[in-house]
């Protein structure tokens, strides 16, 4: 059995492609295990009211139980700047049992907050880009073969045309 590699302190899942955005935050959501994964996974949605004092509490809580924490920042382009900021503060010194999930369906590659998660390392940023037309298809009929479902060529064609 091939060992996991070592989680990043921070990833940037970003991109239109909501499925692939789903599958790599579920990738995550499974590192975190023992019996106090409930307490190891935090969600957060990215508002107006999320303070960068919470946020950053949730970042500097040690794991319990197990080795590795997870906060999920969803909807990370909304971040308020002050917690933004804090983020990208909190990245030059990352808590090591913790990893920080930040997810949006887009985000400038022009932004402080992108620029200091792709600092973290080569894989920090997860790209979840749409498929192309031409990629569509036998994406369409693997997908159906994951669920046990056999779905022929001309049924493909009419579901993404």
């Amino acid at each position: 059995m091939a060992e996991k590699s070592a989680l990043l302190p921070a990833y940037l899942i970003v991109g239109p492609d909501e499925l692939k955005r789903n599958q790599a935050l579920a990738r995550l959501r499974a590192r975190v295990d023992g019996p106090f994964a409930m307490f190891n996974l935090e969600e957060l949605v990215a508002s107006a009211d999320l303070e960068p004092v919470a946020l950053l509490s949730s970042l500097n809580t040690l794991p319990m139980g197990g080795d590795r924490r997870v906060v999920v920042v969803e909807a990370a382009d909304k971040l308020p700047k002050a917690a933004s900021e804090a983020v990208i503060d909190y990245l030059k010194a990352p808590n090591e049992g913790c990893t920080l999930a930040l997810v949006a369906a887009s985000l400038a590659k022009s932004t402080r907050l992108y620029k200091a998660v792709a600092k973290v390392g080569p894989r920090a940023v997860i790209e979840c880009a749409a498929k192309k037309g031409r990629d569509l298809p036998p994406y369409v009929q693997k997908l159906a073969a994951s669920h046990g479902v056999s779905i022929d060529a001309d049924a493909v064609r009419e579901l993404v045309a």
